[in-house]
């Protein structure tokens, strides 16, 4: 995100619709999530900010189990980082990347760019994930490996100290 935006912000009434999440949980778990802050007159949302996922219990077996972790998580609106896909940052900001050049994922222009709040799902990113996990998961791995070596864009991606 350019240093020259002037960040905007939604209510957070709105992130509480967006999210689908009972408002009494989102205050308590506001400082887990990067893009709100408690002030005097209540909480303030950066636009763009997204409730946690929820990987804790999820076995991945390998990378491609990551990724497709990671498209359903942005597609579904989730905030998700490295922590949650147990990856170091440069590989999350690599599969970021991939699903980038694969045409799965677009920077969506808002202003919360902790872990991949910066990107939505595209139409074949969704259309990849009405089929069965086993077949969304090999095509994922063909449309990666088709466009490897095609992006030549910045992947944005900040990384947050929540608590």
């Amino acid at each position: 995100m350019s240093q020259n935006k002037t960040i905007e912000y939604i209510s957070f009434d709105e992130f509480v619709n967006n999210t689908g999440r009972a408002e009494s949980t989102i205050k308590k778990r506001y400082k887990e999530i990067p893009g709100i802050t408690k002030t005097k007159e209540g909480f303030q949302v950066v636009s763009g900010t997204r409730y946690p996922c929820d990987l804790h219990r999820h076995k991945f077996k390998n990378s491609g189990d990551r990724r497709y972790a990671l498209l359903k998580a942005i597609s579904q609106y989730q905030y998700v980082t490295h922590k949650d896909l147990r990856i170091e940052h440069r590989q999350f900001e690599d599969m970021l990347r991939e699903l980038l050049s694969a045409g799965l994922i677009r920077q969506n222009n808002l202003f919360n760019t902790y872990g991949a709040n910066a990107y939505d799902c595209t139409p074949a990113g969704d259309e990849l994930l009405q089929r069965t996990d086993k077949e969304a998961k090999s095509e994922l791995i063909n449309l990666v490996a088709s466009a490897a070596g095609t992006f030549t864009g910045a992947v944005i991606s900040q990384i947050a100290d929540a608590a």
